[in-house]
């Protein structure tokens, strides 16, 4: 078994529509020291929990019901929390699909089944080259500042 990253304190969104499949997830972050994650599992509550709380990281289910991850992402980039990086999860992904995400920012991409050390190593990538700040306070957009407190 290969051993967890020791990962800085970081938040992230668990936007995934099947119980089994975030269970995985969560125990994969768990094991990596993450313990802000907060899970949903619809669209709507995947840009409800991105545009309240400001993570860190957003781990994006593609067949979350309420919205399609291509409305997701144009309502994420059109927000201030457009800089966040997203780690999509796909099970059957399409050349226009993943040319249609990319156009909308997509940099990560981790294809079912997950292993946890194959999203370790997209978190220690995004850690690794700035594209994540762990535990930075952000704007909300509204003069205000949100940061993410509960853990799981």
């Amino acid at each position: 078994m290969i051993k967890p990253p020791q990962l800085p304190v970081m938040s992230i969104v668990l936007a995934e529509a099947s119980e089994y499949q975030r269970r995985i997830l969560r125990e994969a972050l768990r094991s990596a020291h993450i313990r802000k994650v907060y899970e949903v599992s619809d669209g709507q509550a995947a840009i409800a929990a991105a545009t309240r709380l400001f993570p860190d990281v957003m781990i994006l289910d593609t067949d979350l019901p309420g919205a399609s991850t291509l409305e997701i992402m144009r309502s994420l980039t059109r927000d201030p929390v457009g800089a966040m990086p997203i780690i999509l999860t796909v099970s059957r992904p399409t050349v226009p699909f993943i040319e249609a995400a990319r156009r909308l920012g997509l940099r990560d991409i981790l294809a079912r089944p997950i292993k946890p050390s194959a999203l370790w190593s997209r978190l220690e990538g995004l850690v690794q080259t700035g594209r994540v700040t762990p535990g930075l306070v952000r704007s909300n957009g509204a003069g205000g500042t949100a940061r993410m407190g509960a853990d799981v």
